[in-house]
């Protein structure tokens, strides 16, 4: 499951607004633009007190940063590693190595359970 089985985009919201956000592995998956998951991520980030690092080259280096120390990406760490990206083509995700990370993805192919991110209407 992801982030303490956190299943649902207003589940999200409670915690945000209960100052209760962990360190966890996010998958947000976005029917339209990012601007909605930014939203999130910024609010994430001030609870934790952590800067935003937008990564832009693919996941699974990303991935392979995290083992190499290349990224600190522990509960402290002072940065919050943001990949975007269409897909997430990883599917061998160890979670374990991969807090503070939070992905920003049109379609989600990992086994792990994505937060969906409504499109924004008028």
């Amino acid at each position: 499951m992801l982030s303490s089985d956190l299943k649902s985009l207003q589940e999200l919201k409670n915690r945000i607004l209960a100052n209760n956000v962990d360190s966890s592995l996010y998958i947000f998956e976005c029917e339209d633009n990012y601007f909605l998951a930014y939203q999130y991520v910024n609010a994430i980030a001030k609870i934790r007190h952590l800067e935003v690092d937008i990564i832009y080259d693919n996941f699974d280096s990303v991935v392979t940063s995290a083992k190499d120390d290349l990224f600190v990406v522990s509960d402290d760490s002072v940065r919050l590693l943001v990949y975007e990206c269409k897909d997430v083509f990883t599917t061998n995700l160890d979670k374990s190595q991969l807090d503070n990370v939070i992905v920003l993805c049109k379609k989600n192919d990992t086994s792990f359970e994505a937060i969906k991110m409504p499109k924004l209407v008028d």
